[in-house]
């Protein structure tokens, strides 16, 4: 995008002109550079957001900034909200509180280890203790509790 700016700046402006303006200056220079900084800090933010957590956290983080805007505009600007409207900032928080309810048990259940079932794991080349080179011993490991996984690994060796 910048190079199409200063492409067609340079085709259809004269940047001499733009250097000689009265206002331009040294000091405006940093206006100038301000908000493609902060742009471009806040979409590396967003690719960070999305890395570690997921699209749908980035939607729910954008539609909580709305509500903040509506509320910070009936605070600042003293505008009046239908109670429709107030119903709709109403639900919308109470649909952000949800989902990060759901997203926090998620979490807690994850450290826990609360997962239960199996893994199969792949053994090839443990050294003496493991197969041999050519064979692929499956072991089953039972993360919950309860007899079933021993009888399981019973099957798979016996």
């Amino acid at each position: 995008m910048f190079l199409s700016l200063i492409i067609s700046h340079i085709l259809f402006e004269s940047p001499s002109a733009l250097l000689h303006h009265e206002l331009f200056t040294f000091s405006t220079l940093p206006l100038l550079l301000s908000p493609g900084i902060l742009a471009f800090c806040m979409t590396a933010t967003e690719f960070e957001l999305i890395r570690r957590t997921s699209v749908v956290t980035l939607s729910v983080g954008g539609m909580f900034k709305e509500v903040l805007t509506v509320i910070a505009g009936t605070i600042v600007f003293g505008d009046h909200l239908a109670v429709s409207n107030i119903w709709g900032v109403i639900v919308t928080l109470g649909g952000i509180g949800w989902y990060n309810w759901i997203k926090i048990q998620k979490m807690r259940d994850d450290a826990d280890g609360g997962k239960e079932g199996y893994e199969m794991m792949d053994r090839r080349g443990e050294g003496e203790d493991g197969p041999e080179d050519g064979d692929v011993a499956m072991n089953i490991l039972s993360r919950g509790s309860g007899e079933h996984g021993k009888d399981l690994e019973d099957g798979v060796r016996g």
